[in-house]
């Protein structure tokens, strides 16, 4: 499934005007404003202008960009890197699972039956012992047994709602795909400690 920014359906957020047309249109017109005159499309002093505009264009896009990173709900890729690093959380290294699984043929074979490796599965299917085949369920399971490792180190919280809101399924097009919705309730990080201080001269109960 593709990521989207912004997640956690946050609406889109823009910092500054990045559309080409739009910073064009407005820099001719201030000109035009200040120097009493129009300029016709040919005009050289124009040809300039736009130019400068699409320079600006350009300028505000990477300005757009770099303010968005600074956004978990925008940031991407490497950027998110020091995002992790600011809350604590660092990014878990890539680690592929591996399981056990049993396929039952329906008919009997002369000879050695070789399963392609890879091969997918629905739930509920039997295959042999030591065949590299996963399906769904076993998916969900590994995910979940992951989940909760990462509670015990204190990065995630709640594995039985986590477990809960977890889908994995094949998907209906692409037999080939397994698409995955991970819902994960990262720890809460200790922030702010707020601390109200009222002196006594004296505990009543020592009066």
């Amino acid at each position: 499934m593709p990521l989207d920014t912004p997640r956690f359906g946050l609406n889109g957020l823009d910092f500054l005007e990045t559309s080409p047309s739009v910073i064009r249109d407005g820099i001719i017109a201030r000109y035009q404003e200040a120097a009493g005159r129009t300029l016709a499309q040919g005009d050289p002093l124009r040809l300039v202008l736009e130019s400068v505009a699409a320079y600006i264009a350009q300028l505000s896009k990477a300005v757009q960009l770099a303010c968005r990173n600074n956004l978990l709900s925008y940031a991407t890729g490497d950027y998110l890197d020091p995002m992790g690093y600011y809350v604590n959380t660092p990014r878990l290294e890539a680690s592929k699972a591996s399981v056990t699984l049993k396929f039952t043929l329906a008919a009997a074979q002369n000879g050695a039956f070789q399963i392609p490796a890879g091969t997918q599965v629905s739930d509920g299917a039997r295959y042999g012992a030591g065949q590299a085949i996963v399906t769904p369920s076993v998916i969900r399971s590994e995910l979940i047994a992951q989940y909760a490792a990462m509670e015990t180190d204190g990065l995630v919280e709640n594995a039985e709602l986590f477990a809960k809101y977890l889908i994995v399924e094949r998907n209906t097009s692409d037999p080939n795909r397994i698409d995955v919705l991970l819902p994960p309730d990262l720890v809460n990080q200790l922030r702010i400690f707020a601390l109200q201080n009222q002196f006594r001269l004296q505990y009543p109960e020592n009066a």
